[in-house]
């Protein structure tokens, strides 16, 4: 599919008086010939009360996967050079630690809690942030990418505390109020030292930004992202505009594959495994020899 390339320069302003040809001749002719044809269909549509069908509702479908991810394809280049929207590479998640390692033999847990679902949610969200991004759904896959981050944050420290401190676990897994902004924000739980993260505070703090502007209209904090934008077109224009969007989820993709990579990189997948395995032979009373025994006997 070719791109297309933009170079986006300088910014521009809409002056309200400037008038190159008769307004009221104008909104007339768009009343005639745009609304009012408008309203006799929906006026059409609602005598004859007709429900879509399968066949338009797959119509509509293609339709908007096709635009969408022609809009994908569309390439703009920007004063610094840079050309957005980026490609990016899938996460690789090689291994969460189960909430109770032995579980990856024994295929089951003691005392199973709710909080123990995060783990197979937090690689849900990272494919679908990644697939959406792919497609062009920029704000589904903003939405996925944040939310995958903070299922790996709450995952993370529930998993540390389970092991150090059963009390503050039961008090951190009921805290409804326990969000992306308090774990960061107020450092709740020591989750900071605790999962050794402090060099993602800002990068965390951007994706909480970004979480209160779009998905809880939050203008003031709109404003704190235009201040942190790289380029001028974020700068200047609405993190929503279609020329930005792609460029947030490209910055909060990139963060989600930063967290993925801390946590679930090859090096930490053979020590969880490892522990696994331990694990496993602490429940099940086994040692090497005897596990090699019973082998040999089969």
């Amino acid at each position: 599919m070719n791109s297309h390339h933009f170079i986006y320069q300088g910014t521009f302003s809409f002056d309200p008086n400037f008038m190159p040809f008769d307004r009221i001749k104008y909104e007339i002719h768009k009343y005639k010939k745009g609304i009012l044809p408008q309203i006799e269909e929906l006026r059409k549509d609602l005598k004859l009360n007709k429900k879509i069908s399968k066949k338009e509702k797959e119509k509509y479908t293609k339709f908007l996967f096709s635009k969408k991810e022609n809009h994908r394809y569309w390439k703009f280049k920007y004063e610094n050079g840079e050309i957005y929207p980026k490609d990016v590479d899938p996460p690789e998640i090689n291994f969460i630690q189960y909430p109770e390692p032995h579980a990856l033999i024994t295929d089951c847990y003691d005392n199973e809690e709710e909080w123990y679902r995060l783990r197979e949610i937090i690689k849900d969200f990272a494919e679908e942030a990644y697939l959406t991004y792919k497609k062009g759904l920029w704000f589904a896959s903003v939405s996925c990418a944040i939310n995958c981050c903070e299922y790996i944050l709450k995952y993370e420290l529930f998993k540390n505390l389970n092991k150090r401190d059963k009390d503050e676990l039961r008090k951190a897994t009921k805290d409804n109020y326990l969000t992306l902004g308090r774990l960061i924000k107020n450092n709740a739980y020591g989750i900071l030292d605790l999962l050794r993260i402090k060099s993602f505070v800002k990068k965390l703090d951007y994706l909480n930004l970004i979480r209160n502007s779009i998905y809880h209209f939050n203008p003031e904090k709109e404003k704190k992202i235009k201040r942190k934008g790289k380029i001028e077109i974020e700068r200047q224009s609405n993190i929503s505009d279609e020329m930005v969007i792609p460029i947030i989820a490209f910055r909060v993709y990139t963060i989600m594959i930063e967290l993925i990579n801390k946590f679930y990189n090859k090096k930490k997948s053979l020590r969880y495994i490892e522990e696994c395995v331990k694990d496993w032979m602490k429940k099940r009373k086994l040692t090497k020899k005897k596990i090699e025994k019973i082998f040999n006997e089969n």
